[in-house]
């Protein structure tokens, strides 16, 4: 059994436990019933244990299910960590911002706003030039001579 489907047929097994039935686990997973209850069978048989009894009318865990279940859960839980860390550094806020202001305004408005930005986006990285000169950035005049950080 590959890696996605043994994360599959957790997530089945994983998932009919806590809705009571492979129908609605199906229903929660998006999937038919068939395909939750093979994916669940299938698990057992790799695993070599039956995890759930099945009768008719409900399932129970069996002691190896109540077992696994909890390792499953633990699993489950790290993936879902691994992909909201992973998920958190794409949204990151990180380069250089380079800024060009006239030194009144910048002492005055932007000092105080890019001590907030920074600390909240820590990989950013801001070069800034208070001057009161005239300057085309069309042309180029535009200097970098300071590496601002926060005090």
């Amino acid at each position: 059994m590959d890696l996605s489907q043994r994360t599959r047929s957790v997530l089945s097994f994983v998932n009919t436990v806590d809705a009571g039935s492979f129908t609605a686990a199906a229903r929660q997973l998006g999937v038919t019933n068939a395909t939750v209850s093979k994916n669940v069978a299938g698990l057992e048989q790799a695993l070599g244990v039956r995890l759930l009894n099945r009768t008719t009318r409900k399932l129970s865990l069996t002691k190896e299910g109540a077992a696994f279940l909890q390792q499953a859960r633990l699993a489950l839980d790290s993936l879902d960590c691994a992909a909201d860390a992973l998920g958190q550094g794409k949204n990151a806020i990180s380069g250089k911002v380079r800024i060009s202001s006239s030194a009144d305004f910048g002492r005055e408005h932007l000092l105080p706003a890019l001590s907030d930005l920074l600390a909240s986006h820590p990989q950013l990285a801001i070069d800034i030039d208070f001057d009161d000169r005239v300057v085309d950035v069309a042309e180029g005049g535009l200097r970098y001579r300071d590496t601002w950080q926060p005090y």
